[in-house]
């Protein structure tokens, strides 16, 4: 606001022939010092406590009368039309010829632009003072604007304050989350391995749903820190040869039985090659995971999940296929967007947190690759993830589609 009201001072002064122009500015409601002259105001500091007490009211009518004010002879007859208290000042200051025009949006007045004149024989002509009501009109808009511009900054700085601190807090609790979790894994392993005595069938049963929820909730927390660590510009990816082949082997076999348990059929099909890439082992095992997980919560009872892994020319490529409820159409776009939810899921009052996929992309972008998205609700989902495979690997022919029962993929 400052930088504009200088260079609306300077245009005046300039372009206008004015030997000085003051823009007051009203700051707590009160006219302040003119801006750019504050240290070489032609007025003693005296004159503004008169200018806002004999001014206010007069200022105030001109703004809502969309009016100003024109003194060609203020040395002289026109002088005496004004209060002693405002003539006087004005005749010592040597000011011979003044115009007066308020600046303002809607019905609030910012403030009053006052262009002088100290010489005779040098009136303000009509074209003249239109084109001083011109710079007011344009500077009342543009502090309109400028102050909108600030208060939109003012309030995006205390969102990110209230984002950071949200983040924190999620790391925090997310951190303090894990020590209890290993704990209570340790002890189930403990039972499993009958160290503290034999356990019934029914006790073996509640001891694997204990299980399989401990493994939901360190998922949880992972998903949260990982989240965490992406908003904090944290999450970096330390890149190294790794196959992609083996990790999600291992992943296969890892969730084999929450699969089992929830009577899924789990579907490994892989191409013969090992597929190299450079990558974060860490991420991509997250990557894969993430998209099991999703494609196992979603498909319901006798359903199953397909992943299968392949090339297509220097590209590796991941494709995870469920028979699951699918993504309504209008959902699909935004499905990749952190804490966003598919509205059948929601309305299923199937549990999650919006984080996976989010999650997924974020991966899947540190790597160099892509990855699209095809879903029939009702019918299923598949998601297929592409990763440029090594420098030094030969390229190969597109895989042959995973089979799977229907088209699509989860939310």
């Amino acid at each position: 606001m400052e930088d504009l009201l200088r260079e609306a001072k300077n245009a005046i002064e300039w372009s206008f022939g004015a030997d000085v122009a003051y823009l007051h500015l009203k700051r707590d409601g009160v006219l302040g010092l003119p801006v750019g002259h504050e240290g070489d105001w032609v007025f003693p500091d005296s004159f503004l406590a008169v200018l806002r007490r004999e001014g206010d009211v007069l200022f105030r009518g001109l703004f809502q009368r969309n009016a100003s004010l024109v003194y060609q002879d203020i040395q002289g007859a026109d002088g005496d039309r004004l209060p002693p208290q405002i003539r006087d000042p004005l005749r010592a200051a040597g000011i011979v010829a003044e115009v007066i025009v308020p600046f303002g949006a809607g019905s609030e007045m910012f403030g009053i632009i006052v262009a002088a004149r100290m010489s005779r024989g040098r009136p303000w002509t009509e074209a003249e003072v239109g084109a001083v009501e011109s710079v007011a009109a344009d500077v009342g808009r543009g502090l309109h604007h400028a102050r909108l511009f600030e208060a939109e900054n003012r309030l995006v700085d205390e969102l990110r304050g209230v984002d950071q601190v949200k983040s924190d807090f999620l790391a925090t609790v997310s951190h303090e989350l894990r020590t209890p979790l290993t704990t209570i894994a340790g002890y189930i392993e403990i039972l499993r391995d009958r160290t503290a005595g034999p356990l019934t069938t029914p006790q073996q049963q509640m001891l694997d749903s204990v299980d399989r929820n401990t493994a939901r909730l360190r998922h949880l927390i992972e998903d949260v820190l990982t989240l965490s660590k992406i908003e904090s510009g944290a999450f970096t990816s330390t890149m190294r040869p790794v196959s992609l082949t083996e990790i999600v082997s291992a992943d296969v076999a890892a969730l084999q039985p929450a699969a089992a348990a929830k009577g899924l059929t789990l579907i490994r099909q892989d191409s013969d090659r090992s597929l190299m890439v450079s990558g974060d082992s860490g991420q991509l095992d997250r990557l894969v995971t993430n998209l099991l997980s999703n494609a196992m919560k979603f498909t319901p009872e006798g359903g199953s999940v397909s992943v299968g892994t392949g090339c297509d020319g220097g590209l590796a490529v991941l494709r995870v296929s469920d028979t699951g409820i699918g993504v309504p159409e209008r959902d699909q776009k935004e499905l990749f967007t952190r804490f966003f939810r598919a509205s059948n899921a929601v309305e299923e009052s199937i549990p999650g947190t919006g984080l996976g996929l989010a999650i997924v992309r974020t991966i899947v972008a540190n790597h160099r690759g892509d990855l699209d998205m095809t879903s029939l609700e009702g019918k299923g989902t598949t998601v297929t993830v592409r990763i440029p495979l090594l420098a030094d690997q030969q390229a190969c022919q597109p895989s042959p589609d995973v089979p799977v029962s229907g088209e699509g993929r989860s939310a």
